[in-house]
């Protein structure tokens, strides 16, 4: 009836990857309608001894329409990301419980006929090269840090080394204006003594003038009385 050759670039998916592939026609001895390709999840469940299985088309959309010529090629990109409850495969957690995802071919011809080819595919959260990326981030995350903490740990270091200097700074500056303080206080006193002995020799010497107007006064007084007597004898005498 007819011969189909469906591949695609690798058996093993992520959330967010691209199925890539391609559908090449061997033998067509029907008239095709059209051809649609469908993501399809099946759940798996054993509870109670019971086995329950749900399957769900999560997306569908048409690759072909019209019936192909003999070994063409059909490609095909088919995009995971947005595709709403896509989960990741889970294989017989607890003997309980599976999800399978299957690639689904379905080609219909003009008598409404329906010929189905698929292919199981897995999905999982991370692809490896992504969980290679995350180990790295990890790891450079944990560098980084460690590095961070060095720095954090060197500048609190240099904050104290600097706010110690800026002690030692300000105890030197106190210690330069105490040391002003005192030889200015020493100056001071040193003025204050000369202007002590400055104003005693003053002093003594105002004493020294009066002592000294005060013997003149007297010395004149005496030459005075002296000279008023040798007149008064003169006068006897004569």
């Amino acid at each position: 009836m007819i011969h189909v050759i469906f591949e695609i670039n690798k058996s093993n998916y992520f959330l967010r990857d691209v199925i890539i592939g391609k559908v090449i026609f061997k033998e067509i001895k029907i008239n095709i309608k059209y051809m649609i390709i469908q993501l399809i999840k099946k759940e798996n469940l054993n509870y109670n001894n019971k086995y329950i299985s749900e399957t769900t088309v999560l997306n569908t959309f048409e690759l072909m329409e019209g019936n192909p010529d003999k070994n063409i090629e059909i490609p095909i990109r088919f995009y995971l990301n947005g595709i709403r409850n896509l989960t990741p495969s889970y294989d017989n957690i607890d003997d309980k419980f599976n999800v399978q995802y299957f690639i689904n071919l379905e080609f219909v011809d003009y008598q409404d006929r329906r010929f189905f080819k698929n292919m199981e595919i897995r999905i999982s959260r991370l692809s490896n090269m992504n969980r290679k990326d995350l180990v790295l981030i990890k790891r450079k995350k944990k560098i980084n840090e460690n590095l961070n903490e060095d720095k954090e740990n060197n500048n609190v270091g240099n904050n104290n080394n600097d706010n110690n200097n800026d002690n030692d700074i300000e105890k030197n500056k106190n210690n330069e204006n105490g040391n002003d303080n005192n030889k200015n206080n020493d100056n001071n006193k040193n003025k204050e003594n000369e202007n002590g002995i400055s104003n005693n020799n003053m002093e003594n010497k105002e004493k020294e003038n009066i002592d000294n107007d005060i013997f003149a006064n007297i010395e004149k007084i005496k030459n005075q009385f002296d000279e008023n007597e040798n007149n008064k004898w003169n006068d006897i005498i004569k």
